[in-house]
């Protein structure tokens, strides 16, 4: 308490100001978690709309977890254990609670898509010579 007296007012507001901002971020966590939880069907819909715009077709979610209780979008826990494509579940918030996972289970038109044409070329003619 002596050190705060001796300081600068100047500094002494930089540090009041940055004790301030950080007591807003972990209540906003929080609030985040507890108050105001995510929609996981919403961030789902957007999923699909960005993964629609790069024309990568199929099956996509969210996984969810909160304290250990984990939820998933459209109530569909079997789809991410047999998903094509599964992200590493990150932490959203601090300190870490909340855990978000999306997967996708793209078809073979978004593997053609997103091919080269060489490759299309090369695997055409790999596959051809092993089926005479």
């Amino acid at each position: 308490m002596r050190l705060l007296k001796r300081l600068n007012p100047s500094l002494k507001a930089v540090i009041w100001e940055t004790v301030l901002k950080t007591a807003d971020f972990l209540i906003n966590q929080h609030d985040l978690a507890v108050i105001d939880p995510m929609d996981i069907n919403k961030v789902n819909n957007i999923l699909s709309e960005r993964l629609s715009a790069l024309h990568i077709e199929g099956a996509n979610g969210i996984v969810y977890t909160y304290k250990g209780e984990t939820k998933y979008s459209a109530n569909d826990s079997v789809s991410p254990a047999k998903a094509r494509y599964c992200m590493p579940a990150h932490y959203i918030d601090y300190p870490p609670s909340i855990q978000v996972q999306a997967w996708t289970d793209y078809g073979t038109a978004t593997l053609w898509h997103y091919t080269e044409a060489e490759y299309i070329g090369i695997t055409t003619a790999s596959f051809w010579a092993s089926s005479c």
